[in-house]
C-alpha cells in the first residue's frame, strides 16, 4: 500500500508539471520525480486522461514527454505501456464524441513542426528542409521491436535474462538473470561466465555445462534436449549530443539502434546534419551515418545496434542548397563538399515532365555579393555545389520547334511534325487527302516571320497537286487552310408565308418546286385561296457594271388543289 501511494504521488507530481509556463520549469520539476517507480498498469483511466490533458496544455508533444520520462529513469517497457493506454483512450474518445467536437479536438492537438524560427510565411510559399519531418511523423516511430526472435549475434551483459528449457528424458526450466559479474548461476551447476558472449556462443557453453548433470544431452543418440532464449532485456544508457532537438542521456532497451535513439531525441535540429552522425564507443568512432541513404534509398545497413554508454554526436550541417521549381521534391538540401549538381538532381527525384533541363542557372553567394552561373547539361555531373547555392528549374517553352498545322477540307485536320523538306502536297497526303468539297484554286498558308509577324502566302493547290506549279516547302508553325466550297457559298433559303400550316424559311435545293415547298409547309389552310399566289424573287446580277433600279421580280398565278 505504501508503494502504491508513492506511485500515485509520483504521478501527481508528473501531472503538476504541466502547470508551469516554461519548458525549463517543467524540466526542473521532472528532476524531482522518481520515474523508475511508476507502474502504468496501476494507473486508472482518469489519472491517465488527466495527465494527457495537462500535458497537452503545456504545448509539449508526447514524444518530448516520453523522452523526458526515459531520461529520468522510466523503463522503456513502461513508456510503451503508457503510449498504448493513451492511444486506446484516444480511440475510445473519438468514437463517442460528435464530429464537430472531434474536429475541434484534432485542431487543438495538432503541433506544428516549425522549421523556420523567423516570422511565419504562407505555408505554400515556405521551402522545407529535406528530411526534418522524418522524426516528427506519428506513423513512423522507429520503436525497437521487443517481440522478435533472439538475434544470435546479440551480446549478453549484466541485466539480461535467460530462459533455459530442458526437455526429454529430463525436464527442467530456469529463468536466470545475468549478475553484475557477468555470470548466470544454474542450480547444482554453479556460475557460468557469459558476459560479452553472443547468444549463440553462450547457448553452446551453457548446454555444454548442463550436459555434466544431464547425461542425455550428449552422445550420438541424445534423449534430452535444451534451448536457451532471451527473456527480459537489460536497459542501456545512450548519450545523444550535438545539434539535436533534445540532447541528453536516455535509457533504452538493449535492442535499440541509432534510429531508435535519434527518434527519442527528436532528430537533428535546425542546425544539425543529416549527412554526418557519428557513433562513438569507448572514445572510438565506430560508424558515421548518412541519413540520406535511408531517406532516398531505403538503406538501413548503418543503423547499428547500440551498446551501453555509446555516444551519438550530430554535427552541424556542411552545405545547404535550395533546389526548387520543376523537380519532384523541391526543398532545401544538405550536400557534401564533393557532391555535384547531378547528385542534387538525384536527391530531388529528378526533373518533372515540364522541366527545362538543357541548362540550369545557379545563383551563388560570393564573399561580398551574388553571381549567376550557367551550367550546361553535359556539365551537371562535374559541377560542384557550394554552400548557399540556389537553383530554380523553369518550364519548357510552350511552343514547338517542328510543328505545322492543316485545317479545313481535308480528312484529318490537325498538327503534324515538320520533317526536313516537307511540302504542301506531302502534308495533304499525311492528312489523308482533300475532301470532295475542297476549294483548291486558292489556298492560304499563314506563316510566322522571324519577328513573329504573320504573313499570308496564297497558292493554287489544284495546280500543285496536278504538277502544273512547283510545290511549296513548309516552315515551322505554318498553318495551311483549305476552304470548303460549301463555306464559300451564301446560305440559300426559300420562305413561305400566308395561309399554310407551317409558314417558315426552308433550305433551298436545286430544282425545288413550289408544290414541294407547299408540301413541306404542311399544305394549305382552309382559308387559303388558290386563285392568286405570288412568288417574289430577288434579282441577282453579279456581273453588272452599273446600278439597276430593278431588284425584284414578282410572279402571280393560280394553283389547283392538287398542286
Amino acid at each position: 500500500m505504501l508503494r502504491f501511494l508513492k506511485i500515485i504521488s509520483a504521478l501527481a507530481i508528473l501531472i503538476l508539471l504541466a502547470i508551469p509556463n516554461t519548458i525549463h520549469a517543467q524540466q526542473s520539476e521532472l528532476a524531482k520525480v522518481d520515474f523508475s517507480t511508476i507502474k502504468v498498469d496501476k494507473l486508472t483511466d482518469a489519472q491517465v486522461k488527466q495527465f494527457i490533458n495537462r500535458a497537452k496544455s503545456t504545448g509539449m508533444t508526447m514524444q518530448q514527454l516520453e523522452a523526458q520520462a526515459i531520461s529520468r529513469g522510466m523503463p522503456y517497457s513502461e513508456v510503451l505501456k503508457l503510449r498504448e493506454r493513451i492511444v486506446s483512450l484516444d480511440t475510445l474518445s473519438e468514437k463517442t464524441e460528435d464530429q464537430s467536437t472531434k474536429n475541434t479536438r484534432e485542431t487543438d492537438q495538432k503541433t506544428d513542426f516549425k522549421i523556420f524560427e523567423e516570422e511565419e510565411k504562407d505555408s505554400e510559399d515556405k521551402i522545407q528542409f529535406f528530411g526534418y519531418d522524418l522524426f516528427q511523423q506519428k506513423q513512423l516511430t522507429f520503436e525497437p521491436s521487443l517481440s522478435i526472435p533472439t538475434p544470435q549475434n546479440y551480446q549478453l551483459s549484466a541485466g539480461d535474462e535467460l530462459l533455459i528449457e530442458v526437455w526429454g528424458a529430463s525436464q527442467s526450466s530456469f529463468q536466470l538473470k545475468i549478475n553484475p559479474e557477468g555470470q548466470v548461476i544454474i542450480p547444482n551447476l554453479g556460475p557460468i561466465q557469459i558476459n560479452g558472449l553472443t547468444v549463440e556462443k553462450a547457448s553452446s557453453l551453457i548446454i555444454s555445462k548442463l550436459s555434466t548433470i544431464y547425461s542425455g544431452l550428449k552422445g550420438n543418440s541424445p534423449n534430452t534436449f535444451a534451448q536457451i532464449s532471451l527473456g527480459n532485456l537489460r536497459s542501456i544508457k545512450v548519450t545523444i549530443t550535438g545539434d539535436v532537438f533534445m540532447p541528453g542521456t536516455f535509457t533504452l532497451p538493449s535492442l535499440a539502434t541509432v534510429f531508435n535513439a535519434l527518434y527519442i531525441a527528436g532528430g537533428p535540429n535546425i542546425k544539425g546534419s543529416f549527412r554526418e552522425i557519428k557513433v562513438m564507443r569507448n572514445a572510438i568512432e565506430i560508424a558515421n551515418i548518412d541519413l540520406y541513404e535511408f531517406l532516398l534509398n531505403g538503406k538501413t545497413s548503418l543503423n547499428i545496434r547500440l551498446n551501453d554508454e555509446d555516444v551519438i554526436f550530430v554535427g552541424p550541417t556542411q552545405n545547404r542548397v535550395t533546389f526548387t521549381g520543376e523537380v519532384h521534391r523541391p526543398a532545401i538540401y544538405e550536400t557534401k563538399n564533393s557532391e555535384t549538381l547531378a547528385d542534387l538532381i538525384g536527391f530531388a527525384g529528378g526533373f518533372s515532365p515540364n522541366a527545362y533541363s538543357k541548362n540550369l542557372v545557379v545563383n551563388r553567394k560570393t564573399d561580398s555579393q551574388r553571381k549567376l552561373l550557367n551550367v550546361e547539361k553535359d556539365l551537371f555531373s562535374s559541377f560542384l555545389i557550394s554552400n548557399g547555392d540556389s537553383i530554380q528549374v523553369g518550364e519548357v517553352l510552350k511552343r514547338y520547334e517542328n510543328r505545322v498545322t492543316i485545317q479545313g477540307a481535308v480528312f484529318r485536320e490537325g498538327e503534324y511534325a515538320l520533317s526536313e523538306g516537307l511540302t504542301v502536297s506531302e502534308l495533304v497526303k499525311r492528312a489523308e487527302g482533300i475532301r470532295e468539297d475542297a476549294f483548291t484554286n486558292r489556298v492560304a498558308i499563314y506563316r510566322l516571320g522571324n519577328n513573329l509577324e504573320m504573313s499570308v502566302v496564297d497558292i493554287n493547290l489544284h495546280r500543285i497537286l496536278n504538277g502544273e506549279d512547283k510545290d511549296i516547302a513548309l516552315q515551322r508553325e505554318d498553318l495551311v487552310i483549305i476552304s470548303s466550297q460549301l463555306d464559300l457559298k451564301q446560305e440559300q433559303t426559300v420562305s413561305i408565308d400566308g395561309e399554310v400550316q407551317k409558314p417558315d424559311t426552308y433550305p433551298y435545293a436545286h430544282n425545288i418546286s413550289l408544290g414541294e415547298l407547299i408540301r413541306s409547309a404542311g399544305g394549305f389552310n382552309e382559308a387559303a385561296s388558290l386563285a392568286r399566289i405570288n412568288v417574289a424573287r430577288r434579282v441577282q446580277n453579279p456581273t453588272a457594271l452599273k446600278s439597276d433600279d430593278k431588284i425584284t421580280e414578282v410572279f402571280s398565278f393560280a394553283l389547283d388543289k392538287n398542286l
